[in-house]
């Protein structure tokens, strides 16, 4: 299925997959048309901010819900994109207190994933290094 993204919506996967989990989310931040794998909500918020929403959508609070509503005798375990919309959200109202929320969490998730990509740079290092070092002993 192909569709027209605005930018900042936020996917949210309803199936569990190989490499993802019911309620996994991010936020698409594209104009270009894209085609989703039919496993995929697309999610167009109206009154929330999109990243408030995709920090809302990891918090133990929402996850607790969709797991409510998820059908955990499906295989794969998957939630109905009806029930989606039944899940409880907490929220502000002010739109500029969610901007501010969500900028917080998305500055937190790229710090995190500069100090994930820094160690598996250091690890490849060592790796190497010490691959270098036992070709040098070989005897």
């Amino acid at each position: 299925m192909t569709v027209s993204c605005l930018s900042s919506e936020t996917a949210l996967t309803p199936t569990l997959g190989t490499r993802s989990d019911v309620g996994t989310s991010n936020v698409v931040e594209t104009h270009d048309e894209m085609a989703f794998y039919v496993s995929l909500a697309l999610l167009k918020p109206r009154n929330i901010e999109s990243y408030f929403l995709n920090s809302a959508i990891k918090s133990s609070f929402f996850q607790k819900g969709l797991q409510e509503r998820t059908l955990v005798t499906a295989v794969p375990k998957k939630i109905n994109k009806d029930e989606i919309g039944k899940v409880e959200i907490l929220l502000p109202v002010a739109i500029e207190e969610q901007r501010q929320i969500g900028a917080f969490f998305r500055s937190l998730d790229s710090l995190i994933a500069l100090h994930q990509r820094e160690r598996v740079e250091q690890f490849a290092q060592s790796g190497s290094s010490f691959n270098n070092a036992c070709k040098h002993r070989a005897v």
